[in-house]
């Protein structure tokens, strides 16, 4: 049995394209850079700090997000004998940053990614995200469809569709922390302002699709109004609703790293954004934005992809 090369795609060269041109823009800003000598060591040595970490300080500082962080603790234990002895242990050092400290507090003079390991921050942004795009396709789905059946309804949301679609998430964020003392149901709120406006539009226009020829012939053949509805408009809407739902999740991921890096709750990806810039960390800052950016592709091609191309079949020619 013989293998098959695979057949070539130009998206193969998208990621090593990106990385040359990342090489690209730190060479030239590095050219950039005055230098001075160091009276102690007689180098060479840039007199300002990175703006952009390159690729390989990146994945250094990964390696160092990805490894937990510990603090020891001396814990006192007893013999059988009745004698006492002391033993050091290492416990998971939780995130000490608190978003109502002030930006003097010696947390927050630290590097950053001495106050956690990466997962604490990526679990924060999950749980915002999910929830609040949970929601937003709930709300979407019920919607799009009562606008795609009623003419009044779908001339009544048009026009609320376009508004909030053309306010940007960082512009609700700052009201949204206002009006909710918790700042995570802000971000929950801000994300599914983002994401449901998308995908009410999708799944609307897949319902107008469906012409009265298929639902006649349906009704021909002795189908009810439930049979109509579960048999033919909801496999016909589904390309569309997964098509929003691609639309709608990327609206949502970039709308929960803007509302984290307004009020966030000292984790979370845009929180990591947010610090390390205050802090001069370029590798941190890098690492989070590629982290972002690598995130919503996973989701995207594993995910929405696989679901749009599955159920592309099923829509209406």
């Amino acid at each position: 049995m013989s293998l098959k090369m695979p057949k070539f795609s130009w998206s193969w060269l998208s990621i090593p394209v990106l990385l040359v041109f990342w090489v690209l823009v730190v060479v030239i800003l590095d050219a950039g850079r005055s230098t001075q000598i160091n009276q102690k060591t007689k180098q060479v040595e840039y007199s300002q700090p990175r703006v952009i970490a390159s690729p390989y300080e990146v994945y250094q500082a990964f390696l160092e997000w990805a490894q937990p962080q510990y603090e020891t603790q001396e814990i006192e234990k007893t013999k059988p004998s009745g004698e006492t002895y002391t033993v050091t242990v290492k416990v998971p050092e939780n995130i000490k940053y608190d978003q109502k400290q002030s930006s003097s507090d010696v947390q927050l003079k630290q590097s950053w990614s001495t106050l956690g390991s990466l997962g604490p921050h990526l679990w924060q942004s999950f749980q915002e995200v999910a929830v609040g795009f949970t929601i937003a396709c709930i709300v979407a789905i019920i919607l799009g469809f009562w606008a795609g059946f009623s003419k009044g309804f779908r001339e009544f949301i048009t026009p609320l569709n376009g508004i909030f679609m053309s306010i940007p998430a960082i512009a609700w964020a700052p009201m949204m922390i206002t009006i909710f003392s918790n700042p995570f149901l802000a971000i929950i709120v801000v994300v599914y302002i983002a994401a449901v406006s998308p995908m009410i539009i999708a799944i609307m226009e897949g319902i107008l699709t469906i012409t009265g020829q298929e639902v006649r012939a349906a009704r021909a053949l002795g189908c009810k109004p439930r049979q109509l509805f579960i048999y033919i408009y909801i496999p016909a809407s589904l390309p569309f609703i997964t098509a929003g739902m691609r639309i709608g999740f990327s609206q949502a991921w970039r709308a929960l790293v803007a509302a984290e890096i307004i009020g966030g709750l000292g984790r979370g990806l845009g929180q990591v954004v947010n610090l390390s810039a205050q802090l001069g960390d370029a590798k941190s800052m890098m690492l989070a934005i590629a982290m972002i950016g690598f995130l919503s592709y996973l989701f995207e091609r594993l995910i929405f992809r696989r679901m749009e191309k599955r159920y592309e079949v099923w829509r209406l020619n």
